[in-house]
């Protein structure tokens, strides 16, 4: 193989890599957040109802 041809497959493979790297990376910190903001809806959600509740119980 010639220097030529080693170089530019070298730096083909390194753009595939580093497009594969920041894909997956991409995809990980989506599926992060998604569970992270799940979380916290749900902690919204249970103060929400607890605070309807509390309404509930002291307004009768």
């Amino acid at each position: 193989m010639s220097q030529t041809t080693t170089i530019l497959l070298a730096l083909v493979l390194s753009i595939f890599f580093v497009f594969l790297f920041w894909y997956i990376w991409v995809k990980l910190l989506d599926w992060e957040l998604k569970v992270w903001y799940g979380k916290i809806l749900r902690h919204r959600e249970r103060e929400v109802e607890q605070t309807e509740m509390d309404l509930e119980g002291g307004g009768g």
